[in-house]
């Protein structure tokens, strides 16, 4: 598998990791991409409408390919 094959699979493993975490405690998922693809006008207006309406608290997970890992540890903490 070449490397660009590698981190997309990476990626995709991540994101299905946190969707499904998110799902399982109730929590809608807006995500952000990330790369040299930028983000454009209308993803950033359809995240901020979304925001808007929500309570929002930052969150940031990473999935090492066994276990998906929280920062802060526990997501309900204020933040």
């Amino acid at each position: 598998m070449s490397a660009f094959a590698k981190v997309r699979a990476s990626e995709a493993a991540s994101k299905e990791a946190l969707r499904l975490y998110c799902q399982k405690n109730g929590w809608k998922l807006a995500v952000l991409k990330g790369g040299k693809a930028g983000v454009t006008a209308r993803e950033i207006a359809r995240l901020k409408k979304a925001a808007s309406s929500a309570t929002v608290k930052w969150m940031i997970a990473a999935f090492d390919g066994e276990a998906l890992h929280l920062v802060p540890d526990d997501p309900m903490e204020k933040a």
